[in-house]
């Protein structure tokens, strides 16, 4: 019997040195008015941003890109742990092909480095696939993995970086 492999996973990893407290940078990730500088990019536009943080609610962002073109991203909590971690699938809808990749898995670990500092790491598992690939790709995250800190002179203290 011949076995196929199913396509390598794709994942994106971005780990940041933060000046600012965990529970700031969660707080950051877990506010409307906030979430959208990290999730859009320079010239694109929120137009709506709901949010549900819990395991099993839901989130929605609509907005313009840098064109007018409408998209939407929207998702499901999965693993919530406040000032921590948090876990949320991910589906692009939109006019760029680059970003529909189907739906995905995001990953984001607010670690303790300092008095006042925070290590963020963020990880997008770009599952081909989604429903029991997205709950093992949550359920097996190292519990202690590597991790490069890189200093980014441009965060500011009021945590308004996009990642």
């Amino acid at each position: 019997m011949i076995m196929r492999r199913s396509a390598p996973e794709v994942s994106v990893r971005m780990v940041r040195k933060l000046r600012a407290a965990p529970q700031d940078v969660y707080a950051s990730w877990t506010n409307p008015k906030s979430l959208g500088l990290w999730l859009i990019e320079d010239g694109e536009t929120v137009k709506a941003l709901a949010l549900d943080v819990r395991a099993g609610g839901r989130f929605r962002l609509e907005g313009l890109d840098r064109d007018d073109n409408a998209f939407s991203l929207s998702g499901t909590y999965l693993e919530v742990i406040e000032n921590r971690h948090l876990a949320f699938s991910w589906d692009y809808e939109g006019p760029n092909p680059d970003l529909s990749c189907g739906p995905s898995v995001v990953m984001a670990d607010f670690r303790p480095l300092a008095p006042g500092w925070t290590e963020l790491s963020v990880i997008h598992h770009l599952l081909e696939n989604h429903g029991e690939q997205v709950r093992r790709a949550v359920s097996s995250r190292p519990r202690t993995p590597q991790r490069r800190i890189v200093q980014d002179p441009r965060v500011p203290a009021s945590v308004s970086h996009r990642a």
